[in-house]
């Protein structure tokens, strides 16, 4: 994490001390628990369906041609892909 975002998990955020990891929890009611208390949503945010395959060379084509079963829709609704912590 240090490398990506510049966040160093084990230091302390306050005094920058040296942390150490106690524990792992691992038990999914107290996974809910604390995301609960901290407000965060349980369930997994989700993610946009993949896309299709670029256009290439289709699209210069005409606008006559038939459509592509292969392209896809536009998605019925907007995905919100940020992540909220």
């Amino acid at each position: 994490m240090a490398r990506i975002s510049e966040v160093f998990p084990l230091r302390c955020p306050q005094c920058g001390g040296a942390m150490r990891i106690r524990a792992f929890v691992t038990d999914a009611a107290t996974v809910r628990d604390i995301l609960a208390h901290l407000g965060e949503p349980i369930a997994q945010p989700r993610s946009a369906p993949a896309r299709g395959l670029p256009l290439g060379e289709a699209a210069n084509a005409k606008q006559d041609a038939p459509p592509d079963p292969a392209r896809q829709p536009a998605p019925a609704y907007e995905f919100d892909q940020r992540l909220s912590w």
